[in-house]
């Protein structure tokens, strides 16, 4: 069993070795160079990893230097290591405990014999993506850059955008084995401290052992866990979050995730995107309200189906019923069963499009989608109508920019055909009211997740369903709670 690591280091260089050494028991890539230093023959050992640390660094800034002191006549302390070593990042640890975790995160670790301290030196060297473009969230217009993988290069992209003193950067680990690093963004004068106390505090409250991307932590401490909505928003472009933190937000930073989470998100943010204000304000409102009618008719497309042609066919005119009727004679199953049965292989299609490697996930999923449904309605499994509504309603998913979203919406239109084919219009109708008041119930640190459309006022209306024109946006202050707002 592992001995407790939170004891301090001794004075005996020897010891301190074999006590870290035996916390990487079986580690066969930790390496441990010895050297023997000044003229009183004073012992120092360098612990590290290779793999994960910059060995080059250590040879020029910290191997040749202490090398070069071989005349000086006073042994070393861990003090005179700022005047002798060209490292920039250089930290004292007290603790067995500290200096294994700091070799585990790819520094190296200076220990000295005579001295019951250890220097951390910032050495670590993680292989990662360079900069490349967001495949996710994709936009014509403004810049082209994503975050990647390494957290310090998606803050450099940040500062690039925010370059004042304005924007803090606090850091926190998460997760007992892994100890994955969390950065918490915001602007001083403008993010709300109550909001800001409350990501420290859940992010504190978190006790698991292993934190492997952004998605553990936005299911750990968002408002409501168990809702199907999202109320967090993410996002991999750094031109997007610098906006959202100009306009009061706080966004959260992973080790190892192309993603900031951002808080609060309300329910109109899931319906833009950066494009938005780099264009005309006429043209992008126009684009919105699009995005708005696509998600409720795709949401609400299939149950109508089921409705008219089930429930309430007297609403049809009598030609457009007359043509469903005569595409559904000798169709063996009720609307119910094969309007379930091509909704459920239309996102069978669209998983298998997504999971394939990339240059064939596309054209399996659209030649699978044709050969699927044209061979559905020549065996006269289903109807052609019924291939038009379940590709009408898939098609208009994919206009809603969060994937988050687009992925709830796909959920929850099966629970609303299920209501809607045992209970009707009057049960369609009663779960569409329940829908909008869960929806309204919901919050997100605090703000109302429905806030723009309730208080219904013109402020809230000016970059939530449309865009205003950006002198307007540009004046008017935040929705939210904040110190104080944009001007």
């Amino acid at each position: 069993m592992t001995q407790s690591t939170d004891r301090p280091l001794s004075a005996d260089l020897d010891q301190n070795v074999e006590d870290i050494l035996d916390q990487f028991t079986s580690c066969a890539d930790v390496i441990l160079r010895r050297l023997t230093i000044t003229q009183a023959r004073q012992k120092a050992a360098i612990i590290f990893i290779p793999e994960i640390t910059d060995t080059t660094r250590i040879e020029q800034a910290c191997i040749r230097p202490l090398l070069a002191l071989s005349e000086r006549p006073a042994a070393l302390e861990h003090e005179d290591l700022q005047n002798e070593l060209t490292i920039l990042g250089m930290q004292q640890r007290p603790t067995i405990d500290d200096v294994v975790t700091a070799i585990a995160a790819g520094d190296a670790v200076l220990l000295l014999d005579g001295t019951r301290q250890a220097t951390v030196l910032a050495t670590a060297k993680w292989e990662h993506r360079a900069v490349e473009k967001s495949d996710n969230e994709v936009s014509l217009r403004g810049s082209l850059q994503a975050f990647n993988e390494d957290t310090r290069t998606n803050i450099g992209l940040v500062r690039q955008f925010l370059r004042g003193h304005e924007l803090k950067i606090e850091k926190m680990t998460c997760g007992r084995m892994t100890k994955t690093q969390v950065h918490i963004l915001y602007l001083d004068p403008i993010a709300h401290p109550d909001q800001l106390r409350t990501v420290k505090q859940r992010l504190q409250q978190i006790k698991l052992d292993s934190v492997l991307d952004a998605g553990y932590i936005e299911q750990l401490i968002r408002d409501h866990p168990r809702s199907p909505f999202p109320t967090m928003g993410q996002t991999e472009r750094p031109d997007r979050l610098a906006g959202q933190l100009v306009d009061g937000r706080i966004a959260i930073a992973v080790d190892h995730s192309p993603a900031m989470l951002t808080l609060p998100a309300m329910f109109p943010e899931f319906f833009q995107v950066s494009e938005d204000y780099y264009a005309d304000f006429w043209i992008q409102s126009f684009h919105r309200l699009l995005r708005y009618v696509s998600f409720w008719v795709s949401l609400s497309l299939l149950s109508i189906y089921l409705i008219f042609l089930t429930y309430n066919p007297e609403l049809l005119p009598t030609p457009l019923l007359l043509k469903l009727s005569a595409a559904r004679m000798g169709i063996p199953s009720p609307t119910i069963v094969e309007v379930t049965f091509m909704g459920i292989m239309f996102e069978v299609l669209h998983e298998a499009g997504v999971r394939l490697p990339r240059p064939i996930g596309p054209a399996i999923s659209i030649v699978g989608g044709l050969v699927v449904g044209e061979a559905a309605v020549t065996a006269g499994i289903v109807g052609a109508a019924t291939v038009i509504i379940i590709a009408m309603s898939g098609i208009l998913s994919f206009i809603i920019p969060s994937h988050s979203l687009a992925a709830t919406l796909r959920l929850l239109r099966f629970p609303l055909l299920f209501i809607t084919a045992v209970f009707g219009i009057v049960g369609f109708a009663a779960a569409l009211l329940l829908l909008l008041l869960h929806m309204f119930s919901l919050t997100s640190f605090g703000e109302p997740y429905m806030q723009a459309a309730a208080p219904l006022g013109k402020r809230p209306l000016e970059d939530s369903i449309v865009r205003a024109p950006l002198d307007v946006l540009f004046k008017r202050s935040h929705n939210w709670r904040s110190k104080k707002g944009s001007q």
